[in-house]
């Protein structure tokens, strides 16, 4: 019986992930719509929850190393940090100090598209 206990928890736990990466596929999507504050609430929520926490750190650093012409869905996973840095656990804090190397690299961010400039229009 403890064996379809800890199999089923196990299914709800693998189902619980799987919602919570739609949700940040959602919300850092390469197009033009912003997501909810709802969606943004949603996301920070998780963070309570280790395992989810982990998950949301890394869907973030990986937006974060994305080529320059999914500039959108960079900016969307830079926004979505900065709501949970504001919203989340420190948890959450703490294991994006460890990718702060990726937020840096962004510093000089530019890339051209139609004959605009996004990011660093400096150069």
């Amino acid at each position: 019986m403890d064996f379809l206990k800890k199999g089923l928890s196990k299914v709800k736990e693998t189902m619980s992930q799987v919602d919570l990466l739609a949700k940040l596929t959602e919300a850092t999507l390469n197009d033009s719509s912003f997501a909810s504050i709802s969606l943004l609430n949603e996301i920070s929520s998780r963070t309570d929850n280790r395992e989810d926490c982990d998950l949301i750190v890394r869907h973030c650093a990986k937006i974060l190393t994305q080529k320059p012409k999914l500039w959108k869905k960079i900016q969307k996973g830079l926004s979505l940090i900065e709501h949970i840095i504001k919203t989340g656990s420190q948890d959450f804090i703490d294991k994006m100090k460890e990718e702060r190397d990726k937020i840096k690299n962004l510093e000089d961010f530019s890339f051209e598209e139609d004959g605009i400039y996004r990011g660093n229009t400096s150069k």
